[in-house]
């Protein structure tokens, strides 16, 4: 089924920069053990045109997600799914 074809509840949710960055902000914390961190769960989002450069996604969980034309320079997706 194409994109366009599927209804909002199949769509990959889109999220702004300043969400993205919460959420990235929450998960390199995790990554250090810090209290109040929380693994990245980015599964069938819409990432794209954003910004991920220079960011830590190790063991971040992502599986269907849409980084049409993001900006990925530098960053870590080790261990990521």
């Amino acid at each position: 089924m194409a994109l366009a074809e599927q209804t909002d509840e199949e769509k990959p949710k889109k999220l702004s920069q300043k969400e993205l960055d919460d959420i990235i902000d929450l998960h390199e914390q995790f990554l250090q053990g810090t209290r109040g961190g929380e693994r990245a769960k980015l599964g069938m989002m819409d990432l794209s045109y954003l910004d991920l450069s220079g960011r830590d996604m190790k063991r971040a969980d992502m599986v269907g997600t849409l980084l049409c034309h993001s900006e990925l320079e530098k960053t870590n997706f080790a261990e990521a799914n």
